[in-house]
């Protein structure tokens, strides 16, 4: 399942396995917090219509991307 929340000019989009997880590379890092990303859990026909409408976009996990390529 993939979540979507809307943000003024950004739709987020994060695989739900990947919700509340941190990543690091050293000189990187991404919080993938409930407050930006949990938003409604969608079809891919829904995420399909959020990616053809949005002005910029936020993609967090494998399938997403997948999804959005």
């Amino acid at each position: 399942m993939i979540y979507v929340k809307y943000h003024e000019g950004v739709v987020a989009l994060c695989d739900k396995e990947y919700l509340g997880k941190h990543f690091e590379d050293g000189k990187h890092s991404l919080h993938v917090t409930e407050r930006f990303y949990k938003g409604k859990l969608m079809s891919k026909k829904e995420i399909i219509r959020a990616l053809t409408h949005a002005q910029s976009i936020n993609l967090v996990g494998k399938k997403i991307v997948k999804i959005a390529i």
